[in-house]
């Protein structure tokens, strides 16, 4: 039997984090609209809402379906259906089995508007977690994207990296 993610604990521990980082999103990257692609819950969808950035969440989670601003979808079958010029992707790759790496990584691309961006994170080698299988070094996704086309701008990583540190923050993001 799966062991099913607790959403509510999760909510109740993230949402602090999610907030700061709404605040971080809007006033540094500035988006038109933010997709957050395996959204879970909505945390961070409401946490972006909440400070006024247009946003919809979508994830595979038959919990999502039908609330307000999330969508229940498979980011391994998206093919470009939804698209925006901000694309936030946490925490979910490393919930994929590593055979569909590449249509993971396609589908968050073909969801990037021209000239857009990518907040993306996952689970590091060793980092525990519920329904982790395909946990890979920054590096390995760096480069998927890079072949994509994607260009890495680490001076926003590091700002990016820089704000989570100095507040309540996930130690894992």
């Amino acid at each position: 039997m799966e062991e099913k993610i607790d959403y509510d604990a999760i909510y109740k521990e993230e949402r602090p984090f999610a907030d700061r980082l709404a605040v971080w999103i809007k006033d540094t990257i500035k988006p038109q609209k933010v997709l957050d692609l395996g959204s879970g819950p909505g945390i961070h969808v409401y946490a972006l809402d909440d400070v006024g950035v247009k946003v919809m969440g979508v994830d595979s989670d038959e919990r999502v379906d039908g609330k307000n601003l999330l969508i229940q979808d498979n980011l391994l079958t998206l093919n470009g259906k939804y698209t925006s010029d901000c694309v936030i992707c946490f925490e979910v790759a490393e919930h994929i089995d590593p055979q569909f790496a590449d249509e993971v990584v396609r589908n968050i691309y073909e969801s990037i508007e021209p000239g857009g961006k990518l907040l993306f994170t996952a689970a590091k080698p060793g980092q525990g977690g519920v329904g982790h299988i395909n946990n890979r070094p920054k590096s390995y996704w760096a480069n998927k994207f890079e072949e994509k086309g994607l260009v890495r701008n680490e001076q926003l990583e590091i700002k990016l990296i820089h704000h989570c540190l100095q507040g309540y923050h996930m130690g894992w993001f």
